[in-house]
């Protein structure tokens, strides 16, 4: 049985809101680079986030890119933009695949000219696209490749995609967020001091620079290339301060799933939660079982599909987890 660290929310509630300014991107040369790209070159559990705005489709758009090919030309590393139609897109990086890699993409266009958050997580070997502060694809990746030795970036790629479109609240972890932790924190104004948290960039200081700024102590500031110092600046997203009371409850023991493997017969057993949701993805991740609104102790599901690697969710007023399921 699976033992997790859960935060279970008392209260929530904004306080006050903070306006703030974020970049524009021309899409023909304009990017923010990073002369030093060793803390985002990661090998573990990651979390990218980013506020985008946008309403012109060029190519594919690169928002937050750290990527480079490998001695076999297999991309490795991570990438968050929109692909060429303007569907969000989260490509990771795959030994086994060369020249290409992982691509999750959003059920929903984003380039309809209104603010959406998206956020790209990986965790194991499992990743997870976010839109809007819900989980919309995930997808099992055995044989990801997140270490890069390329240059991590805002607004372009290691081959030259571009983004057209207003950028702003960056966020780099090295942890991988939870399905709660980014909705309760995608508007929220964090402090730079939140575990985990290795970079955050809020862009609030304005026309008359031309660096972007990190409000964590590590100090990963950006320098704008190509942008001006006072055209590149537009009006941003605002963010809310937020008042939270939190209880922590340590190693409780929350869900299992069973017999895992299994031949398509599955018992989910969750141990008093409440108004829980289930889905359940395929390798590609594509949703295939979805039921909510379950007060039971314990749940059956008949997995339907072929035999093979599926990815099972399980959302509650405790946060979310993760079940990976073999079907023989």
């Amino acid at each position: 049985m699976k033992k997790i660290y859960t935060i279970i929310l008392a209260s929530f509630f904004a306080i006050s809101v903070n306006a703030q300014t974020a970049l524009t991107f021309d899409g023909v040369d304009d990017q923010v680079n990073f002369s030093n790209s060793t803390p985002f070159d990661v090998i573990g559990n990651v979390t990218v986030e980013a506020k985008v705005k946008m309403n012109t489709v060029l190519d594919y758009q690169a928002f937050v890119t750290n990527m480079d090919y490998d001695a076999n030309s297999a991309y490795r590393g991570y990438w968050l933009g929109t692909d060429d139609l303007g569907y969000a897109l989260w490509f990771i990086g795959d030994t086994n695949l060369v020249e290409d890699g992982e691509y999750l993409y959003s059920q929903n266009l984003i380039d309809d000219g209104s603010w959406h958050h998206v956020a790209g997580v990986v965790k194991g070997d499992s990743a997870f696209l976010y839109v809007d502060g819900v989980l919309d694809t995930a997808a099992n990746i055995p044989n990801l490749s997140l270490a890069s030795a390329g240059l991590f970036t805002f607004g372009t790629d290691v081959d030259g995609y571009l983004y057209a479109g207003e950028l702003d609240d960056v966020r780099f972890w090295n942890v991988s967020q939870t399905a709660s932790d980014i909705s309760l924190l995608k508007d929220s104004c964090l402090t730079g001091s939140e575990t985990g948290l290795v970079m955050f960039q809020h862009f609030e200081q304005g026309a008359g620079g031309l660096t972007t700024y990190d409000l964590t102590s590590n100090g990963y500031d950006g320098t704008m290339s190509n942008m001006d110092m006072n055209g590149s600046w537009v009006a941003g997203i605002n963010c809310q301060q937020v008042s939270t009371n939190v209880n922590i409850h340590n190693k409780k023991e929350l869900t299992s799933v069973y017999p895992n493997p299994n031949k398509g017969t599955i018992t989910v057993q969750l141990n008093g939660l409440n108004n829980v949701s289930i889905n359940i993805y395929n390798v590609t991740g594509k949703l295939i079982y979805n039921a909510n609104s379950i007060n039971e102790t314990t749940h059956q599901i008949n997995l339907n599909g072929n035999p093979g690697l599926y990815l099972l969710e399980i959302n509650s007023n405790e946060g979310s987890q993760y079940h990976k399921l073999m079907k023989n």
